[in-house]
């Protein structure tokens, strides 16, 4: 997240579409903070919809088990949801594996923002959810 921002900073962006890597995206040229409130109610969704190409980018609510954490040197865990396997991503600096250790093998409920990963022929093949904090999975 960028400095000065935080979970509920509401913003006008303007910019221009571009093509994006699987649909497209906005390249901000004005970003202007309106202020603080609160995060509007998530889109709740299931296994059979999370691989729909129109929840790019969407805030959403997932019932999930956690079954394991990437690997990687940043904090990822491993979720399932209806026999599909997705991705929960935390931002590079947080710090609170301890808490995401104790989610293991535990039926949850993920809020986060969904985000996709495509091949060069710009082909869903994964997917993620992208939380601020552990508390976003409960």
């Amino acid at each position: 997240m960028r400095p000065g921002l935080k979970v509920g900073t509401r913003l006008r962006i303007k910019g221009v579409t571009q093509p994006g890597d699987f649909v497209p995206s906005i390249e901000g040229r004005q970003i202007t903070v309106l202020g603080d409130g609160p995060l509007p109610e998530p889109r709740h969704i299931d296994g059979n919809e999370l691989f729909s190409p129109s929840l790019d980018c969407q805030w959403v609510q997932v019932p999930a088990i956690i079954i394991g954490n990437s690997g990687t040197a940043n904090i990822t865990l491993v979720a399932e949801v209806s026999g599909w396997t997705f991705m929960v991503h935390f931002p590079d600096d947080w710090n609170e594996s301890e808490r995401a250790a104790k989610l293991m093998q535990r039926p949850v409920t993920i809020r986060g923002v969904v985000g996709s990963l495509c091949n060069d022929q710009r082909q869903l093949t994964s997917r993620y959810i992208f939380v601020t904090s552990v508390d976003q999975i409960v």
